[in-house]
């Protein structure tokens, strides 16, 4: 597939969010003209809008009232603000209000993990919401004047142990270009892995794509930063943007791609007007583009990413061919998330011996660690790979907790006879860096029956373990089935999803699930109804 295949489906999702900006929803008319415009079928561009949760096939209110409900958020009570909303608007889930103006809406995630419950009203993020204040915020739109957003994090958000290096306020500029060569070099040479959970290492992948065949190149950043529990990358967008397009130029000058995009979350209105104030200001960024992803989890997967750039539904490819041989368009392809290319200028400016000479052996370097639940400090904790689970507790004030989700919705539960584990690729793999502490009063149950509401929800639908598997163990949780046999058959469909699914998100979905059945059988034995 050439890069001109697809020549203007790059730019579908903004059209389609255009043109509901204007009109409220995707009328049919709507996507008829935008089907004509980017030269595909209508029912092409009707398969792709309803993919989507940020996109409405159908009259929509005006103002939709976002909750999170992600289980740091949980935690923290959002249930309470979610009903009280409804009340006040006198509608029940799924209604819009006679005059049309208000819906409530229950989303997965919103990265503000660390000042829950958040809102979004109008693309405008709002945090530690209760009942009074969301009554509050809608009083204020319904008379036109609403409230500024709060943003995502308060003075003590980011904090380091042992130096601060991404969190610094400093700006470090490169002193030099380097030759494409000089980059790999050193980028190999340093260890550094990919920051986004899967661990690959930087240096090789860029190294493959280098050396692959190829007219067109391209660098992705995958700033869509869905996994609950995390808001680094959203911190970093927000505070040091300058980092991240350094290492996309760097990327880009070290593989030979002409063009750059930044795959960033639609529900990170600040981090895209950061990222638009610092493009502005910073030379050669003319060839990366900004496409805004419009609500798909699934979309955090890098296939599936590349999928939703051309214009298409966000569904994983099987692999192979892997992206750095055949990727965007058919194109050699690097993709690393936002935290990974940002430490990318720190090792060109300082050198490889100095990343080395942080973590460990076989874990080099920082990194972000978003930590929340039942902390008193939640917050971004910088820290040399290596550190243990309990130092990083520790410093966000945890106490009184049973076990901590490390590594998001997706990753190990650990509990606190395995806190002296270390955070390094060769012990407890921290995953993307989400830590969320969990307290002795909480209900297993009631954590995994959040976790499989997520990926209920964010299934692509696209194979039958995921798409059947999420709902089924769903339905057990929540006690509307089997009550004799449900943490046999809750484990049959956790392994079943391991090792059926077609992508990550599925074989990921029953981790926590699993963990808990093995960690804590007790809290997975309930009456019929219970």
């Amino acid at each position: 597939m050439s890069a001109m295949t697809k020549p203007n489906r790059a730019s579908l999702l903004a059209s389609l969010k255009s043109a509901q900006s204007r009109l409220g929803y995707l009328s049919p008319q709507a996507m008829a003209e935008i089907a004509e415009g980017h030269g595909v079928s209508e029912s092409h561009v009707y398969g792709v809008a309803s993919f989507y949760s940020l996109l409405y096939c159908k009259p929509a209110a005006k103002h939709i009232i976002r909750l999170c409900g992600s289980l740091s958020c949980h935690f923290a009570g959002s249930n309470g603000p979610a009903e009280s909303a409804r009340k006040v608007l006198g509608i029940r889930p799924g209604e819009v209000t006679s005059d049309g103006l208000f819906a409530v809406e229950s989303v997965g995630c919103l990265g503000a993990c660390g000042a829950g419950p958040a809102a979004l009203i109008d693309d405008r993020l709002y945090t530690r919401v209760d009942a009074e204040k969301l009554a509050r915020l809608v009083s204020a739109v319904r008379d036109g004047e609403p409230e500024p957003a709060d943003g995502a994090f308060g003075p003590d958000a980011a904090r380091a142990i042992g130096g601060p290096v991404l969190t610094s306020k400093s700006v470090e500029r490169l002193l030099c270009c380097p030759k494409p060569e000089g980059i790999l070099s050193a980028i190999e040479a340093s260890g550094l892995r990919g920051r986004g959970g899967a661990a690959f290492p930087t240096g090789r992948k860029w190294r493959i794509c280098a050396e692959s065949p190829g007219d067109a190149k391209y660098v992705v950043c995958n700033a869509d930063e869905g996994e609950p529990g995390m808001f680094k990358d959203r911190y970093l967008l927000v505070h040091r943007p300058d980092l991240m397009l350094a290492g996309m130029k760097l990327a880009m000058r070290a593989v030979g791609a002409q063009k750059g995009y930044v795959y960033l979350r639609g529900e990170y209105h600040d981090a895209r007007e950061e990222l638009e104030r610092e493009m502005g200001r910073t030379p050669d960024t003319s060839n990366i583009g900004i496409v805004s992803g419009a609500g798909a989890y699934v979309c955090g997967e890098e296939t599936a990413l590349l999928e939703s750039i051309e214009g298409e539904r966000g569904v994983s490819r099987l692999r192979p061919p892997y992206p750095p041989v055949s990727g965007l368009f058919g194109c050699p392809t690097v993709i690393n998330n936002v935290e990974t290319l940002s430490l990318a200028p720190l090792i060109i400016s300082r050198g490889s011996e100095w990343f080395r000479g942080l973590g460990t052996e076989e874990s080099r370097g920082v990194k972000l660690f978003s930590v929340s639940g039942d902390v008193k400090r939640p917050g971004l904790i910088e820290a040399p790979l290596g550190m243990t689970l309990s130092e990083i507790l520790d410093e966000a004030e945890a106490s009184d907790v049973k076990a901590a989700l490390v590594g998001g919705a997706s990753g190990t539960l650990v509990p606190t006879s395995e806190f002296g584990r270390k955070l390094c690729y060769e012990d407890l793999n921290p995953g993307a860096g989400a830590i969320i502490a969990i307290g002795e009063d909480r209900s297993m149950r009631d954590v995994v029956t959040n976790l499989m509401e997520f990926f209920e929800h964010e299934s692509c639908g696209e194979c039958a373990p995921c798409r059947i598997g999420t709902a089924r163990a769903r339905e057990i949780l929540a006690g509307a089935r089997q009550a004799g046999g449900a943490a046999e058959t809750l484990r049959s469909i956790g392994e079943t999803l391991v090792n059926a699914s077609r992508c990550g998100l599925g074989q990921t979905a029953s981790s926590a699930l699993l963990d808990a059945l093995r960690l804590f059988p007790d809290e997975f034995e309930w009456e019929a109804g219970a």
